[in-house]
């Protein structure tokens, strides 16, 4: 690896240096090809791919903020931000956010990247305030320095960050915005993405029909991309499956989520796939599975710092967990939920599968 490479360098001729600089252009060129890697077919792989070169990243990274390089600094941070999210480094990715907007005379244009990738991991972490400040603050800087894709990108985390709050009116606007961004940009992933807002938009609203409409577009619409921009599409699917009383079909969806999921390691979309899980439980009376499923997310989401900040999953979290608390009562529910947060995936899709072997 060239991180090995620089540490021979290193012992050999003491010119530390020289040898990090050549880290630092490692770092440059994989981030810009990680940053559409990890949005195209091949996501699974690229995840793996920037795991297995994470050293070098945090070696980069620390001796661009150490020497007041905070442009190159951004290009690597903001390249491995989908790195930071999916696979549940979100804590450390606010962290190079953090130090590279704390250096003196960081250009607009990197401020404004630097402040969205810290508003995405913010809103994971159910921080709203924090990311919407950190949006308000990227936006016009985005908008003047003339990056269309950024902010489509501000536009469409607002949407998430207004829906988070109740704001629904104006989320739909956001993702209105972000979707015309997309399209006339050409890029799929942010089309699709902004779409499946503008679903959970529609579900929070009580408008199933339009929900489903824009759920389909956005399925065709990611049909090229990264499996992971589908897994929120399946989680409002099976929300709807679930509103029309179809609780298997929701567990159905729910595992094909899982399994992309599972290929991808991810640790930030489980946490929302697993609350339609438990409700569909509940209604097939697996009280004491719901309690476990329960647990399995939880378990994830304090590891991760992950929350639930979509109001109509969060909604569904609360209505399900008060009802087989109710069930079970306290001694059945604490067997459960413990049990639950030692389950991997392998044992939740074992389970779906049990359950719809017997119907």
């Amino acid at each position: 690896t060239v991180r090995a490479y620089a540490g021979l360098e290193l012992g050999v001729s003491g010119e530390r240096p020289d040898a990090l600089e050549g880290i630092v252009r490692h770092c440059l060129n994989e981030a810009s090809i990680a940053k559409q890697g990890l949005t195209g077919p091949a996501q699974a792989e690229w995840l793996d791919r920037v795991h297995e070169n994470v050293e070098n990243h945090r070696g980069g990274l620390t001796w661009l903020i150490e020497r007041a390089r905070p442009s190159e600094a951004v290009d690597i941070a903001w390249g491995l931000v989908f790195f930071w999210l999916v696979r549940g480094h979100s804590v450390e990715g606010l962290r190079w956010f953090d130090q590279i907007l704390s250096l003196a005379s960081v250009p607009p244009l990197s401020e404004s990247k630097a402040m969205t990738g810290s508003a995405l991991l913010w809103y994971t972490q159910g921080e709203l305030a924090r990311a919407r400040e950190a949006l308000s603050r990227a936006l016009p800087l985005a908008q003047n320095g003339g990056d269309f894709s950024l902010v489509a990108q501000i536009e469409m985390i607002f949407g998430h960050v207004e829906h988070a709050s109740g704001n629904l009116s104006e989320a739909r606007e956001r993702f209105t915005r972000a979707i015309e961004r997309f399209q006339a940009l050409k890029i799929a992933w942010g089309t699709g993405s902004a779409l499946n807002g503008k679903a959970g938009v529609a579900l929070a609203g009580g408008d199933a029909d339009l929900a489903e409409d824009l759920l389909n577009e956005a399925t065709i619409a990611l049909r090229h991309c990264g499996p992971w921009f589908l897994t929120p599409v399946l989680s409002f699917r099976a929300t709807l499956a679930l509103r029309r009383g179809k609780a298997t079909e929701a567990m159905a969806l729910v595992r094909e989520s899982l399994t992309h999921l599972r290929e991808l390691r991810d640790r930030a979309s489980f946490v929302y796939a697993l609350v339609p899980l438990a409700v569909a439980a509940v209604h097939v009376g697996e009280h004491v599975w719901a309690a476990r499923i329960l647990g399995a997310r939880d378990a994830v989401s304090e590891r991760t710092g992950g929350r639930v900040a979509v109001g109509v999953i969060h909604d569904l979290k609360v209505r399900a967990e008060r009802e087989v608390k109710a069930r079970l009562g306290s001694n059945v529910w604490d067997r459960a939920y413990d049990a639950g947060r030692r389950a991997s995936i392998d044992a939740l899709l074992n389970d779906i599968d049990r359950v719809l072997d017997k119907k």
